[in-house]
């Protein structure tokens, strides 16, 4: 377990996803009380956020036709995508949110095969 935080690659990837996921929810939720929690498995790293904010519906915001506004959750989603991980979105409006994602890693370097 050791050798999955010195994976550039992987650091980069949870990192960015999870500052993304704290940017939204500092500019959009109106949150008092936000959650993150990073977890080391075996054969992968996941990490789940969550608020108690005013959501937002997921679907609305993924097929928006307005996609430049939406950049950094369809940014999430297509690095996920890449690196062979998930991201699941659940949130309704007035109900806060929790974004969670995965990715595999294979000896500390995340690798693109579906999980």
């Amino acid at each position: 377990r050791e050798s999955y935080p010195n994976s550039l690659l992987l650091k980069n990837d949870y990192l960015l996803d999870s500052q993304e996921i704290l940017t939204n929810i500092r500019n959009h939720s109106k949150a008092s009380d936000v959650n993150l929690r990073i977890q080391f498995h075996d054969d992968a790293v996941s990490v789940e956020v969550s608020d108690n904010g005013q959501g937002f519906n997921p679907d609305e915001v993924m097929n928006s036709t307005m996609p430049l506004q939406h950049i950094g959750l369809i940014g999430m989603q297509e690095r996920a995508k890449l690196l062979g991980g998930y991201i699941r979105i659940d949130s309704k409006v007035g109900q806060g949110a929790v974004i969670s994602f995965s990715f595999p890693v294979s000896s500390g370097i995340a690798v693109a095969t579906k999980v």
